[in-house]
């Protein structure tokens, strides 16, 4: 997949793939790495990705769904104490 391709959960706009964070679960640093980017609307998007650990991510989807709902109502909790 590749992240020219990626729309945002909330408002289902194109996200720009010159925007995109490279972030770690901070409960699990050593297994998880995303590529975040927040949109237009206010939303911030997550998506899991492998880290090769040369520098360069290789694009997957998240293999788990219920980690990344998880990862989305964590987020959806945060944004709505802010």
């Amino acid at each position: 997949m590749s992240l020219d391709k990626i729309i945002c959960n909330r408002c289902g706009e194109k996200l720009n793939n010159e925007k995109w964070n490279s972030e770690w679960d901070p409960c699990h640093p050593e297994e998880h790495h995303y590529k975040s980017i927040l949109c237009d609307c206010g939303k911030k998007n997550w998506l899991r990705v492998n880290f090769c650990g040369s520098g360069h991510d290789r694009i997957q989807e998240d293999p788990n769904p219920i980690e990344s709902t998880v990862k989305k109502v964590q987020e959806n909790f945060k944004e709505s104490f802010d």
